[in-house]
């Protein structure tokens, strides 16, 4: 059964240019996987909670284990330290 990824995230707007690039880097790391993004939306309207994100993205995978494959691996790994500053916050969901 396919499984949604989905990524909250508020870009840094000191280093957009991190964030550019992770998302570069992440995408082939996600591909590699079998996942493909299936939306990307901007924030318009906060309707409870507190921070909203500035950008939801929606990735589909085949099922569980390929996602959660592809965010424990290596080589998305190696991209945490370029993420973390390229965001202000991203947080990851895995959903069914």
């Amino acid at each position: 059964m396919s499984v949604n990824v989905i990524a909250l995230a508020t870009i840094n707007p000191d280093e957009k240019e991190s964030a550019r690039i992770y998302s570069e880097q992440a995408k082939s790391v996600v591909n590699a996987y079998g996942g493909k993004a299936s939306g990307r939306y901007s924030t318009l309207y906060k309707f409870t909670g507190c921070e909203a994100p500035q950008v939801t993205l929606v990735m589909e995978f085949q099922n569980a284990e390929s996602a959660k494959s592809c965010f424990e691996s290596p080589e998305y790994q190696n991209l945490l330290a370029i993420r973390d500053k390229g965001f202000l916050d991203m947080k990851i969901y895995l959903a069914e």
